[in-house]
């Protein structure tokens, strides 16, 4: 039995993710239970979450904690015994048996290529967020703005409370003119989507993330580009690192699986490249 626990509430951005963990569930011989907080952004709701898991009679853990300073705590209380796979963090534990990461910075970098290379007219960029305190959204964020600036685009960081604030926002941006709307978080980038409709060539949107509702989005143009990663690889590995460990005993740890990542446009959005990325077939 392994426990795969997330630091959100719901399943949104995770859809591939879960699909690769089931096929390995099915290779491996593994059942697994996916357990997500019953309250946004409560940071000792994990804490509980897991040590009810262990109580449960968990033989592996799977853990997204990307919220600043609580991997370390949730760690501590995982005996030896039982092996832990971190999503998300690269982190460099005796405790921990594997890591699966995206490339935060480098899916960031990428992203504001895309940017200057489609020669927007627009020099004002928001990059708006929901304050969740995440570590991988503060080194994209950083990345993406140290590599505008020097492209000549003036960056500001926007924080909204809800994701109600988004039609506000993106109203006002709107008249205002000139001005370029980014979110490296997959729900913020569903609601400013929302709110942009077929108003994108007004207010042209970027985004790091990928879920149904951003594919839906930039097929009818709300969207410009985003980053996708291939979760449902991410999934995979993060069960098979369980499974190898059970079946040959590996205890190597500090090891990182960087994922892959791929821009996706509106052309580009059936192009066989990126086809198994973000179409897995469960």
């Amino acid at each position: 039995k392994v426990s795969v626990l997330v630091d959100t509430v719901d399943n949104i951005g995770w859809e591939n993710f879960k699909l690769g963990m089931d096929r390995a569930g099915l290779a491996y011989n593994i059942d697994l239970s996916f357990v997500t907080l019953y309250d946004e952004n409560s940071s000792g709701q994990q804490k509980e979450l897991l040590q009810r898991e262990l109580k449960n009679g968990t033989d592996g853990i799977i853990i997204s904690a990307e919220r600043e300073g609580s991997l370390d705590e949730l760690l501590e209380l995982v005996p030896s015994s039982i092996p832990v796979v971190v999503y998300g963090s690269q982190v460099t534990s005796p405790r921990v048996k594997g890591a699966v990461s995206p490339q935060w910075e480098l899916m960031a970098q990428e992203l504001g290529t895309q940017i200057i290379e489609d020669e927007n007219l627009q020099k004002n960029i928001s990059i708006v967020t929901v304050n969740e305190n995440r570590k991988n959204i503060e080194l994209m964020t950083e990345s993406l703005t140290n590599k505008l600036k020097k492209s000549g685009f003036t960056v500001t960081m926007i924080e909204i409370s809800d994701y109600d604030d988004a039609q506000t926002l993106v109203n006002g941006l709107i008249s205002q003119g000139g001005n370029i709307v980014i979110s490296p978080e997959v729900k913020t980038l569903n609601g400013l989507a929302k709110a942009v409709g077929d108003r994108g060539e007004k207010l042209p949107l970027y985004g790091i993330g990928w879920n149904g509702d951003i594919w839906r989005e930039i097929e009818r143009g709300a969207i410009k580009a985003t980053v996708a990663t291939n979760g449902f690889m991410s999934g995979y590995i993060a069960v098979q690192t369980i499974a190898n460990y059970y079946s040959s005993y590996d205890i190597v740890s500090e090891k990182v699986e960087f994922i892959e990542h791929r821009i996706i446009t509106r052309e580009t959005l059936y192009s066989k490249e990126n086809q198994y990325i973000i179409f897995p077939i469960s």
